[in-house]
């Protein structure tokens, strides 16, 4: 039985896309076929009163004139009650045959598709009930196989979940956070710590940063950072290195900084498919090192009377400081990468030029390209000061990089005018800043201020180790293998797609959307004011409840009582909320660029429009509306609001008239929506999008 069901099943995908449109076309086709033989009929009897005209007597027609003449309410009363009982027989034959029988298609196809618990109501004539009752038969054996069914795989499935919510739980607990990306950067898998490292803002007012599944890592950490990383791995695998990881510090968006490790992913023919990256929040460390520095200075200053003592703690004094590191494996790092990066760094500064120089550009490193480019530029904008410009007001750095056996210099030459500060309180500054002695002994790095006597200029220059070849890291980890993982253990997370493909003609199923809806003080787009917005994001078919954006707006007007008894927001709850000029740039970056899904979203979009002007931020993502979708899809139904969809797809609404609870059902109305799309034959967004225009709703406007 089962394998005629599937067999069936697989002959009716054939045939998916012909059948919907004839199914579309019958309501229509039959009203046509009624308006042909209403105007043949009357052609016929036009026709016969004609030839009986004809016929008569001049006698017999003047007679029939003034009878009509006399008579004229009876004549048209007569015609127009024909016309009446025509009329009615018609809607009557529809009513009882032919809209029963479209509405059986179209719940039908909700049952197999979307809701087996759905029945077909009991409507038409006996013969349609009939059928209906013999459907409804066959929809409780299918429920109950499909139950069944479920219950098997559930079953069979119960040890894999197991491992999962084991593989889950460790991965939530672990004390680094950890981001599994695909090879374009898209978030395929996180866990509590990347989120709380990530995705808290220490200014949650004006700025936000989300991190969520289908996301683009390079939002959370700079670039340019994650792909020099990926470029020494990739250079390492090509190289066939045992050691094929990198190392680097970054900040976050959220002025955190962060010691990551980047480690590859790889099928079985050795291919990058993705990358891992771990990552500690290293910021507090900072601070630590700088209170025990300033302890040990502040002790060499009382032994400096001492003059033996005083030389040996000094050299104490370094050992205490590298114990108090924790130090970075660090990785090969070209000269001309770091002077690009201090470029970058330096654009946004007017008052601030740097020219690079030197023959060993290529010459390579071991350093750290975040930290290293951090001092560099800090060391620039603390040399350069107001007495220092040129004509041009700009201060003018030299960046020049000599090599010498297995060391290699990177020299910082101010050429501005010589009216500088002097040497020793240029090493004040710098000793000042804590940071950038730690960053610079995580290089192990060593500096030096020189003031040059020809030219009366400061050069400041910082010592590193050069890259030989007999430099091979002792901390080892090798690269994931996907081919070797577990049998039972099988997620095939990096076969997501990265969105390539044209996105109108992207399947359904693949698009990422976020499902939105607001509330509002009226139905007046011009006049009314944006309360509340809820949204949640759909990634690979599944609503991600974690990834959701949720906000409470000041109007800065009253709240009307009639709108207050529908979402029950007073204005007490949101006095004291951001405005809506705060909350939209926060929207839109979590909205980023995917699909908009609401329903009636006619009115919500009318609403973000309004605002364009005075927020500057508009939505131009394609948009999807499941009351048109809908309609499209049941146009016997009368009934299209959210509740009466709901209870057709067997979906229970948690939260009616708040912005979170309608988004979220909104999610779950549409991804029951996308199966009954899928067998009408509507798969792409193109479609959908041709569809919904087609309908009588999407002639609203606002």
């Amino acid at each position: 039985m089962l394998a005629r069901l599937f067999r069936n099943a697989s002959d009716a995908d054939h045939s998916r896309v012909s059948r919907h449109r004839l199914d579309m076309r019958k309501l229509n086709t039959f009203w046509w076929f009624c308006s042909i033989c209403t105007g043949a009929a009357l052609l016929t009897v036009s026709v016969i009163l004609f030839t009986v005209w004809q016929q008569l007597s001049p006698d017999q027609a003047r007679i029939v004139m003034e009878i009509i003449t006399a008579y004229p309410g009876y004549f048209f009363c007569a015609v127009f009650l024909a016309l009446f009982i025509l009329g009615f027989a018609l809607d009557a034959i529809s009513n009882l045959y032919v809209r029963p029988v479209k509405r059986i298609s179209e719940q039908a196809r909700i049952i197999y598709s979307s809701n087996p618990s759905h029945r077909i109501p009991m409507e038409g004539n006996r013969d349609i009930r009939s059928m209906v009752s013999v459907i409804n038969d066959f929809a409780d054996m299918f429920e109950h196989l499909s139950k069944d069914i479920t219950q098997q795989i559930l079953q069979a499935k119960t040890q894999l979940e197991k491992d999962k919510n084991l593989l889950a739980a460790i991965m939530a607990e672990m004390p680094e956070g950890v981001v599994i990306c695909n090879t374009k950067g898209r978030i395929l898998l996180f866990n509590n710590m990347a989120q709380k490292i990530l995705g808290e803002s220490t200014q949650h007012q004006s700025q936000e940063y989300f991190i969520g599944l289908g996301r683009s890592v390079y939002h959370l950490i700079d670039r340019i950072l994650v792909e020099h990383s990926l470029s020494v791995v990739k250079e390492k695998l090509e190289q066939n290195h045992p050691n094929a990881v990198s190392y680097f510090l970054a900040p976050t968006r959220n002025r955190l900084l962060i010691r990551s490790e980047t480690l590859p992913v790889l099928d079985s023919d050795n291919r990058m498919t993705g990358f891992i990256l771990t990552f500690k929040e290293t910021s507090r460390k900072i601070d630590h090192f700088h209170q025990i520095s300033g302890m040990l200075y502040a002790f060499q200053n009382q032994l400096s009377l001492h003059d033996n003592l005083s030389g040996n703690y000094g050299t104490l004094r370094m050992d205490i400081l590298d114990k108090c590191i924790s130090w970075l494996p660090l990785s090969a790092l070209s000269a001309g990468k770091l002077a690009q990066f201090c470029q970058n760094q330096l654009e946004d500064n007017p008052d601030i030029e740097l020219v690079v120089s030197g023959s060993s550009m290529q010459r390579r490193f071991f350093g750290d390209l975040y930290s290293l480019g951090v001092v560099i530029c800090k060391i620039v904008e603390l040399s350069c000061e107001k007495s220092s410009l040129d004509q041009k007001g700009q201060c003018r750095f030299a960046l020049d990089f000599e090599a010498a056996d297995d060391q290699i210099q990177i020299i910082i030459r101010n050429q501005s005018d010589p009216m500088l500060m002097s040497t020793t309180k240029m090493y004040e500054k710098i000793n000042s800043l804590p940071s950038l002695e730690y960053l610079l002994k995580l290089n192990q790095a060593h500096w030096a201020v020189v003031l040059l006597q020809e030219t009366g200029r400061q050069q400041f220059t910082i010592t590193l180790k050069a890259e030989t070849q007999s430099d091979l890291p002792k901390h080892f980890r090798s690269p994931v293998i996907t081919v070797g993982r577990p049998e039972f253990y099988d997620f095939d997370l990096f076969q997501a797609g990265d969105g390539s493909e044209s996105l109108m003609n992207m399947d359904l199923n693949k698009i990422r959307y976020t499902v939105f809806d607001t509330e509002t003080t009226g139905l007046n787009p011009e006049k009314d004011e944006i309360l509340s917005i809820g949204a949640v994001r759909i990634i690979n078919g599944r609503i991600q409840y974690r990834d959701e954006f949720e906000a409470l707006i000041n109007p800065q007007r009253s709240i009307p009582m009639e709108s207050y008894k529908i979402h029950g927001i007073s204005y007490e709850m949101v006095e004291e909320k951001p405005l809506i000029n705060e909350v939209l740039p926060r929207f839109k970056k979590f909205v980023g660029d995917t699909v908009l899904v609401g329903h009636n979203i006619a009115f919500d979009m009318k609403m973000l429009k309004v605002k364009e002007n005075s927020t500057h931020i508009s939505f131009t993502n394609p948009v999807l509306d499941t009351l048109l979708l809908s309609a499209s899809l049941h146009p016997v139904e009368t009934q299209h609001d959210m509740e009466s969809i709901a209870q057709r797809l067997g979906i229970e609404i948690i939260g009616r008239h708040t912005a979170m609870g309608d988004a979220i059902a909104t999610a779950q109305i549409y991804l029951k929506l996308i199966r009954i799309l899928n067998s009408s034959g509507i798969f792409t967004l193109k479609n959908a999008l041709e569809a919904s225009r087609k309908t009588y709703y999407a002639r609203l406007s606002y």
